[in-house]
């Protein structure tokens, strides 16, 4: 009997305990679980809406000079070891006056002293080679008889080895000249007519500029209409969820409270059995109580009686005689009773049955109670749509791009003769550049042809001491 009230009192906070659980996952759905689409969601994509408008890029042929470009490269590494001197660039963008040409020479030192050398060998070459010119048409410089000997042979071959060689490097090194100037000629050309299609490039990509703009915000459309479609079913999503996280505990508090309301029963059932069996033998007791008075009163007088012998020994049993049984000291349930009034006509059957409907049904309470919710969220989806289309349309692009557009546009009409100057003077470096290497060719035609001549001379030579024709003839070539 005392355990049935506390047995109450749990089962009760428990059902709190549930209850506060319940609402708080209502409130915070996005503490129980982190709800995913039922289906992954696609990437969105921005196409290009102008990709046909391209440049071509212009890439150099890989061919068997590669070696020869990495080892000028290297050599101009190796000249030119000073750092890019940004503080000077800077300094000659902002005020090109405060400049000082020692500075420029400075960082330029190493191609200033290749360029000195490079003069130095371009006058003292023909200086010498005039002086030495002049020299032999004085009969001063060679060209006297010597007697033959073993020295004079290894020298002849020596210089003929050493002529063949230097004229071996020159010819390599002049081929390549060659190749490369022509290949700078050939690259020139589409090189210059790009810069106007680039430009022109140029323009056409600022004046998409706003279509593309408008392509970005036609896009936000694609999530919005996601997200619409996932807050269709977020609120059941939700209740679900609540559902699942719930589940246990619910109806394992459900079927202990129907456990406990099946003692409850039990108990009070007991209870009121017992209340009424106290009441029955405590009027039994009431009924019996004169009676037994009465008794003891004629047995103690009988017992009493002068004339009774030997009575003496049960007269004190006799005067204490009563009744054993007290009922009045078995505790009264009455007091739990009337704080149980009513729980008999409460069918926990059906409560319980409620209370599992009550809860299966968390999906469909969700979708009511979120139905606001989730309008709301789509008013603001439509409030943001436009809110990002009064964006893009109060975005002054064209006070950006018209500028640039009418520079890029000057920039095009002002390269036309600047380019037109620019192929003249290339043509002009490739003239000069064939032109210088063929009288280098020409050099080397007259060496080759000056050596033949001259070891065929040695060779018919029959007086190793005299002339011959064919021998002075390729001296001559040499000299020249």
């Amino acid at each position: 009997a005392d355990g049935a009230p506390g047995s109450l009192l749990a089962t009760a906070g428990a059902m709190r305990a549930a209850g506060l659980l319940l609402a708080w996952a209502l409130l915070h759905p996005a503490a129980t679980q982190q709800c995913h689409p039922a289906s992954p969601g696609g990437v969105l994509r921005f196409t290009d809406r102008h990709a046909e408008i391209r440049v071509p890029a212009l890439h150099r042929v890989p061919s068997s000079l590669d070696p020869l470009y990495g080892l000028v490269r290297r050599c101009l590494d190796l000249i030119q070891q000073n750092p890019l001197p940004t503080e000077l660039l800077r300094t000659a963008l902002h005020d090109p006056g405060s400049v000082r040409t020692s500075q420029v020479v400075q960082y330029e030192l190493g191609y200033v002293v290749c360029a000195a050398v490079a003069l130095l060998f371009t006058v003292a070459v023909p200086v010498a080679g005039m002086c030495f010119c002049y020299c032999r048409s004085r009969r001063r410089c060679g060209g006297r008889l010597r007697a033959h000997r073993r020295s004079l042979g290894c020298r002849r071959r020596c210089l003929l080895a050493c002529l063949s060689f230097t004229s071996l490097i020159i010819l390599i090194s002049v081929t390549c000249a060659f190749v490369t100037s022509q290949r700078v000629k050939g690259q020139m050309e589409p090189g210059l007519g790009a810069v106007p299609a680039t430009l022109r490039t140029l323009r056409q990509h600022l004046a998409n500029v706003p279509q593309g703009v408008q392509m970005v915000v036609d896009k936000f459309e694609v999530p919005r209409k996601q997200i619409i479609s996932d807050l269709g079913g977020l609120s059941r999503s939700v209740g679900l969820s609540i559902h699942a996280q719930l589940k246990a505990v619910t109806y394992a508090a459900l079927a202990d409270l129907q456990d406990r309301a099946g003692d409850l029963q039990t108990s009070l059932h007991h209870l009121q059995i017992l209340d009424r069996t106290v009441r029955a033998l405590a009027a039994a007791r009431a009924e019996l109580e004169p009676a037994l008075r009465e008794r003891r009163r004629r047995v103690v007088a009988l017992l009493d009686d002068p004339r009774c012998t030997s009575c003496a020994s049960v007269l004190g049993r006799a005067q204490s005689l009563e009744l054993g049984a007290d009922y009045s000291k078995v505790p009264s349930v009455e007091k739990v009773l009337k704080e149980l009034d009513g729980l008999p006509r409460s069918d926990f059957a059906e409560m319980i049955r409620q209370g599992n409907g009550t809860f299966n049904s968390i999906p469909e309470l969700t979708v009511e109670r979120m139905a606001q919710v989730i309008q709301d969220l789509r008013d603001d989806l439509a409030r943001t749509a436009e809110k990002v289309q009064s964006i893009a349309d109060s975005f002054p692009l064209p006070d950006y791009t018209r500028p640039v557009s009418e520079a890029l546009l000057k920039a095009e009409d002002g390269s036309q003769p600047y380019l037109r100057e620019v192929e003249r003077f290339e043509r002009y470096r490739w003239i000069a550049g064939t032109v210088l290497c063929s009288i280098i060719l020409l050099i080397l035609a007259c060496n080759g042809t000056g050596m033949a001549l001259g070891a065929y001379g040695l060779s018919k030579r029959e007086d190793p001491s005299d002339y011959e024709c064919r021998g002075e003839a390729g001296a001559k070539l040499l000299l020249v």
